[in-house]
């Protein structure tokens, strides 16, 4: 009687066993028409792009003055230009640099915080985080931004946006600065900081009918693009000593892989 108990005991412990084995094999088994799942697979985590420390500072600086005409003087459509611009105003053409188109000397600091006595002639930088000039508006007593920058068509990292904002250079496709300026038109030189080796296109709003830049200048340094042209700013609430443009930036294609952005930098000729 006892051997027969636990023969039957045996043979309740196989069949659990058994059971279980098959209930295992099943989960592991695909059902018909369902394609397995394979396990997910790690990615690798993003390298923050490299760029030359000497092209960066470059790019986190403003241009000066003298570097943009002589800039402009090696190239011949642009050379002509400032020659007649320099001809009508009676100074020479070598004295550019140092010298407003009126003859005075280049101030060597802003004359003071109204959108007039600011240093438009010796340049001003704009840029997405470090370099946001301001200016005062007597008539309602408050202080207003330069200039604002949009950049469009950034793919940014959670492992390189970090980077990008301590830096302050970021990647891009097109930008466009809001820029406003004293009423006058005047003749100003346009800097776009760029690595980029090929040539943006850059159009521009302003009293005038949108416009494409023509006789774009690569910088000897290639850290940028400069162009030359008259600014005729939108007036847009009348009683006010200042208007707006807007300049837009767009790469050509193909686009280039780590192509970074440093900002503008605006000079009055």
């Amino acid at each position: 009687m006892k051997k027969r108990k636990n023969l039957m005991t045996l043979l309740m412990s196989m069949s659990f066993l058994l059971i279980f084995t098959l209930a295992a094999h099943s989960q592991q088994k695909p059902v018909a028409g369902q394609t397995p799942q394979k396990p997910a697979q790690l990615q690798p985590i993003a390298k923050v792009p490299t760029i030359d420390p000497n092209m960066l500072r470059r790019l986190q600086g403003s241009v000066d003055r003298s570097t943009l005409i002589n800039t402009l003087m090696g190239n011949q459509a642009t050379r002509t230009i400032l020659e007649n611009l320099a001809k009508s105003t009676k100074i020479k053409t070598s004295e550019l640099s140092i010298k407003t188109l009126d003859g005075n000397p280049i101030p060597p600091a802003p004359q003071g915080q109204q959108i007039d006595q600011l240093n438009w002639n010796a340049g001003i930088k704009f840029s997405m985080i470090k370099n946001r000039p301001t200016f005062f508006h007597p008539p309602t007593n408050s202080t207003f931004p330069l200039g604002r920058i949009s950049v469009y068509g950034v793919q940014l990292f959670s492992e390189s946006i970090s980077s990008h904002i301590d830096n302050d250079v970021f990647p891009f496709a097109t930008c466009t600065l809001d820029l406003n300026l004293p009423l006058p038109p005047a003749t100003y030189m346009i800097v776009v900081q760029t690595n980029s080796i090929l040539f943006p296109e850059i159009t521009i709003s302003d009293r005038n009918p949108n416009r494409k830049l023509q006789n774009l200048v690569p910088l000897t340094s290639r850290d940028g693009w400069v162009a030359l042209t008259q600014i005729s700013p939108h007036v847009y609430r009348q009683g006010d000593n200042f208007g707006i443009c807007t300049i837009s930036v767009k790469l050509g294609l193909p686009i280039e892989p780590n192509v970074l952005f440093g900002g503008f930098t605006i000079t009055r000729l």
